[in-house]
């Protein structure tokens, strides 16, 4: 009888010690899941960063571009003027319509990402340079202000580094 009553002791042992290693191994699961879930939302949220910022640069170059032509032919002849007149009520018109549509699903996507960021936790509220409109009226205030080209690709790429920054300091969390 020793030996059984030796092999129940080391059997019921054994039972306890599986159920805390796998009640352990459950917990660790549970926190990976959540931590995979937490790093595709960033990710995910950086993603649709970078589609907001080149939607909205695609915009400001589009009227860029408009300002350039409007300045080079301040001093052509009436014909050509006109020309250029048609030329931005229509070709113009649409492209800049089809760019600020895409822009605007841009911001819509980007600020779903945001949010969902939010509820999992995380601060995305305290830098600007991860505020959607933030960088809609950023980029809106390009188009308005007469600034160059490389002064504005200047200002983008100092908010894509900073906001690059917090990405990397999320995606650590």
């Amino acid at each position: 009888m020793e030996y059984a009553e030796l092999f129940s002791y080391l059997a019921n042992i054994t039972s306890v010690i599986a159920f805390l290693f796998a009640g352990y191994q459950f917990f660790q699961w549970r926190r990976q899941q959540r931590h995979s879930l937490e790093l595709e939302s960033i990710l995910n949220m950086e993603d649709r960063f970078e589609l907001l910022v080149a939607s909205n640069m695609k915009v400001v170059k589009n009227f860029q571009k408009a300002k350039e032509i409007v300045k080079e032919s301040s001093d052509k002849p009436i014909e050509e003027k006109n020309k250029i007149d048609l030329w931005l009520k229509m070709e113009f018109f649409e492209s800049v319509k089809s760019a600020q549509h895409r822009a605007n699903e841009c911001a819509e996507s980007y600020s779903l990402a945001c949010f969902k960021a939010k509820r999992l936790g995380f601060d995305v509220a305290s830098t600007d340079e991860l505020q959607c409109g933030w960088i809609v009226e950023k980029f809106s205030s390009f188009i308005s202000s007469d600034i160059s080209t490389e002064e504005i690709t200047s200002e983008v790429s100092a908010i894509k580094q900073k906001a690059g920054e917090k990405f990397a300091a999320l995606r650590k969390i």
